[in-house]
């Protein structure tokens, strides 16, 4: 657009010079030259300066442009018109600069069609109208513009902030996740420190006491082991009472239970739901079972709103370092999608495999099929 711009300035300094050249005879007026050469050269020059600086050269074309229409008359006016042109060339950005150099142009416009024809001056003055109208529009769409890059820098920063925000998350989820099991071993080690151990303990030394006196003291060794029976019982009580508290409790266990997952399913919507379970299953994480709990619910409730399914299977590998989950069904398929709808809730199962640094993938074809890939790491003890 500079170019052409550029362009249009050279156009209405040369042309109306030329055809007052020719209309007027001034082929030996030396000063007709000068004036003209003299506003090539300021156009030149105002194309390789600053926008604040080129604009103090305005003045001086005006003049020119003001003498050489008082002196020669016929079209030289119409090289305001390169004036006006030049303040689109650098997109107006200097609003301060820009609305008085147009004021002087359009009162030297006035000055010079003063004597021409009220219905020729009456068309220059709109051309100057349209012309301020154009410069206004292009100020507003270029603020516009600017305004648009400014939001959209950031909303991508936004993006990426909350991109590295959810990756934080999930981070700090498995920490908190493996320090609560850190802190519930810890708890478990220091029951059995305090009250199993210290049993045991009195009841190996009751046992080396009750060795030396069973044969000298029968009376009071046969006390010694009636303590020793309780010690035991006590311990076998503290021991039990532990184990219990390691059990969570029966709801929290079936909450995210996939068996509980496809009985309600299946007994809800009438489908057929088959569960495979391939390789030795080892324990998951709760985070871990709440995301293929999630997965499942939302393949299987896709098949049946979006494929129609009336079969699902459900297939769930444990192999080394990982666990691999498969929901395939006997929907339709639309023909020619290789890629699928992020709407339809894909999305969100594979931002939660990806919490676990994990991903899903999709096979759009016969049998549909959404397979999610959760890297595993054995849990110690």
């Amino acid at each position: 657009m500079a170019g052409t711009i550029r362009l249009l300035r050279y156009l209405f300094i040369i042309l109306p010079f030329v055809y007052s050249f020719f209309h007027s005879g001034m082929i030996k007026d030396a000063l007709f030259f000068v004036y003209f050469f003299a506003l090539l050269l300021v156009v030149q020059a105002r194309g390789k300066l600053s926008e604040s600086l080129e604009m103090l050269f305005v003045p001086a074309e005006l003049a020119l442009i003001l003498i050489a229409g008082l002196s020669y008359g016929d079209a030289i006016h119409l090289c305001l018109f390169s004036v006006l042109i030049s303040l689109l060339e650098r997109g107006g950005r200097n609003m301060r600069l820009r609305v008085p150099l147009l004021l002087l142009s359009y009162v030297a416009l006035i000055r010079l069609t003063y004597f021409l024809d009220p219905i020729y001056q009456f068309a220059l003055h709109m051309m100057f109208g349209v012309t301020l109208l154009l410069v206004y529009t292009l100020e507003r769409i270029q603020k516009q513009n600017e305004t648009l890059e400014i939001v959209y820098d950031e909303l991508r920063s936004k993006h990426y902030e909350l991109a590295e925000a959810k990756r934080r998350m999930g981070v700090d989820a498995k920490q908190l996740e493996q320090l609560a099991q850190a802190n519930e071993r810890n708890r478990i080690a220091r029951d059995i420190h305090d009250e199993l151990g210290h049993r045991l303990i009195r009841v190996k030394m009751m046992s080396e006491a009750l060795s030396h006196m069973y044969a000298s003291n029968p009376g009071g060794a046969g006390k010694l082991i009636t303590q020793i029976r309780d010690q035991l019982s006590e311990g076998m009580e503290t021991l039990r009472t532990t184990v219990h508290r390691l059990q969570p409790a029966q709801e929290e266990t079936q909450r995210y239970s996939l068996d509980r997952l496809i009985k309600e399913f299946a007994d809800s919507s009438g489908i057929e739901v088959r569960l495979h379970i391939d390789g030795q299953p080892y324990p998951l994480y709760p985070s871990e079972e709440l995301t293929l709990y999630r997965n499942a619910q939302e393949a299987m409730t896709n098949a049946v709103r979006h494929g129609g399914a009336t079969q699902i299977t459900i297939t769930l590998r444990f192999l080394n370092g990982l666990i691999v989950f498969a929901v395939s069904n006997n929907g339709a398929v639309m023909p020619g999608k290789s890629k699928v709808n992020n709407g339809m809730g894909f999305a969100g199962m594979e931002d939660r495999a990806r919490r676990h640094g994990g991903y899903i993938e999709v096979q759009a074809s016969e049998p549909f099929q959404v397979t999610t890939y959760l890297p595993h790491r054995r849990q110690e003890g």
